[in-house]
């Protein structure tokens, strides 16, 4: 496995907050990295550290405003919620008939629309990698471009409803039945009355017809009724109970089967970006065409901003390698862009990282055209179905990251909804389910939530490996060569944070 190659910033300033707006509480750690293999990567991502392009950060949590807690999904355990089938029916019916849901629908009666919001958002670009860019010493590093954005924090607003104009008579109309609904209300209390009101009696089902049927039982009794006539009394065994619900392959099975033969056809496609294959670079234009307009619409960039070099930056270039180690699936490791297709168009897409245990969502954005389609909550759902077919062909691959969890905000925590959730310790580095996570959350911003007494490995100098003067040498063989190098604290504080693992694996860049 060729060897990773990162460079650690030391210098980490306070930075904008994307989910509270305080200009100066965003604390991280960072690092650049030049060349990152994929387990390296995943054990990483299993220590806080996350990717934006390829700069990597790790977030100071009991330093900044918001902390970010890293949040995976078990994706073969995971069963989808009410609300989650409602937005793949809702794809369905849309494929099938045409037919758009009601977008002046109020917010609070959708519980779909705010989940959709915040997953479309994605993970935005870590606004110190502009700065840390800047900073950059070695020679690869200075060929890199200094201007990458921030993505603004997502606004959302929901529609009002139309409402119809009322005249100028009816208006007055109305005033009068309500004064005069007012008067009577207060003669009754000054009498001591109640003012309960009784409901004005209804006529009644109709005693003279038969009882309805839900559609479930009108199914079954007419296959009864076919079984009668076939001579057999007997129910055919079926393979699902009866009131089994319906698992996360059968209702995307469905929504595939409603693409052929319909009004519409929505595919899904999976092609590489890094290396670039020759699919994705045909369809390179599509795509940056839909990064620009949901920049500037749902993020309500300048039409300058999210320019085709920082979408490339951002969301194209990646240090992973591409791989395809034994144990693997077919496609291999490394970073991907997932198209939703729909009528021939692009009009969304998913960035993600295929890594040994997992499927990463890095980014997501869509065509605003097509928010109807509540795409965000989609993607995820066709992100874990993905996860459980790369788990038949790589069984080590069972979870699905969603970046960080902040409870503090309360837009963020609808990554919860995806069970079962699992938090990451920000002291001892393992999972804990989410549920016995909230009441640490509620009491504090930051909490330690392992209950035991587990702590750290504590990384020695000496298994520190350091790259200097193109060659692979540990630390104590590097000061050899630089005996008066000032760097022992900074060095200390990258190992601890990379973990001993990484930091015996990985090549620390020094000049």
């Amino acid at each position: 496995m060729a060897n990773t190659i990162v460079e650690y910033m030391h210098e980490h300033g306070g930075y904008r907050c994307g989910y509270c707006g305080n200009p100066d509480s965003n604390f991280s750690h960072g690092m650049w990295a030049h060349a990152l293999s994929c387990q390296d990567y995943q054990d990483l991502i299993d220590r806080g550290w996350r990717r934006s392009g390829s700069y990597l950060y790790k977030p100071l949590m009991d330093k900044m405003c918001c902390p970010c807690f890293t949040i995976r999904c078990a994706a073969l355990e995971f069963k989808p919620s009410k609300s989650q089938k409602k937005v793949i029916k809702k794809t369905i019916r849309y494929l099938v008939s045409g037919e758009k849901p009601d977008c002046n629908k109020p917010l609070s009666e959708d519980p779909t629309k705010v989940e959709d919001e915040e997953i479309s958002a994605g993970t935005s670009e870590h606004p110190a990698q502009e700065k840390e860019l800047r900073k950059m010493t070695s020679a690869a590093a200075k060929m890199a471009s200094t201007s990458v954005a921030s993505a603004a924090e997502t606004s959302f607003k929901s529609k009002s409803t139309e409402r119809t104009e009322r005249t100028e008579g009816q208006n007055m109309a109305d005033h009068k039945v309500v004064q005069n609904r007012k008067s009577n209300v207060k003669e009754k209390e000054r009498g001591g009355l109640s003012v309960k009101r009784e409901p004005r009696p209804g006529v009644g089902a109709d005693q003279s017809k038969p009882q309805c049927k839900k559609a479930k039982e009108l199914r079954r009794q007419k296959r009864m009724e076919r079984l009668s006539q076939a001579g057999t009394d007997a129910e055919p065994v079926d393979k699902k109970q009866p009131n089994e619900p319906k698992s996360l392959e059968e209702l995307i099975e469905e929504a595939e089967k409603a693409s052929h033969g319909h009004k519409h056809k929505l595919e899904v496609r999976y092609v590489r970006s890094s290396p670039m294959s020759s699919k994705f670079e045909q369809t390179f234009k599509e795509s940056y065409s839909i990064y620009h307009k949901y920049q500037t619409i749902i993020h309500k960039d300048p039409p300058s901003k999210p320019s085709e070099k920082q979408f490339k930056r951002f969301l194209v270039d990646s240090p992973l390698r591409e791989e395809h180690s034994p144990g693997a699936p077919e496609c291999g490791y490394g970073s991907f862009h997932e198209h939703f297709i729909l009528d021939g168009k692009i009009i969304a897409v998913g960035v993600i990282d295929i890594l040994p245990s997992c499927v990463s969502s890095v980014y997501f954005f869509y065509d605003p055209d097509y928010s109807f389609l509540s795409l965000g909550t989609y993607s995820a759902l066709r992100e874990l179905e993905f996860t459980r077919l790369l788990h038949l062909q790589a069984p080590k691959i069972v979870h699905y990251y969603m970046g960080f969890y902040i409870h503090s905000c309360i837009k963020m925590r609808y990554k919860g909804r995806y069970k079962p959730s699992f938090l990451l310790c920000p002291e001892a580095y393992n999972w804990h389910p989410i549920e016995r996570c909230f009441p640490k959350l509620e009491a504090s911003k930051y909490a330690r939530l392992d209950e035991t007494d587990a702590v750290d490995t504590p990384v020695q100098l000496e298994h520190v490996r350091i790259l200097h003067m193109q060659t692979a040498m540990q630390y104590p063989d590097y000061r050899t060569f630089v005996p008066h190098a000032d760097d022992e604290q900074e060095v200390k504080e990258y190992a601890q944070y990379v973990g001993k693992t990484c930091a015996g694996r990985m090549l620390l860049y020094r000049q």
